[in-house]
């Protein structure tokens, strides 16, 4: 997730939920301390999620390797992109 689109749903929901003042300044801040406040708390939550994956099924970490697995880590893979295009940490 791109800054431009972490900012987009943050100014999404202060002025929807919370009607904070969305007035930016020229170098990009908010008029508002309020809002400046949420918009670095906001940022702020976004880096400090992180969701630890599944390991990956591999015959080198004891598991037998077959058609199924390769479907899970398959899946472990899509979950990770979706996870990167949501601009949440994970390992």
């Amino acid at each position: 997730m791109t800054e431009d689109q972490m900012r987009a749903e943050f100014e999404e929901w202060a002025k929807t939920d919370q009607g904070l003042d969305m007035f930016r300044l020229p170098h990009g801040g908010y008029r508002s301390f309020a809002t400046h406040q949420a918009w670095s708390a906001w940022q702020a939550s976004r880096k400090m999620v992180c969701v630890e994956l599944p390991l990956k099924v591999t015959r080198g970490n004891g598991f037998d390797s077959e058609e199924d697995d390769e479907f899970y880590n398959l899946a472990i893979d899509y979950c990770a992109a979706a996870l990167d295009k949501a601009g949440v940490a994970y390992k």
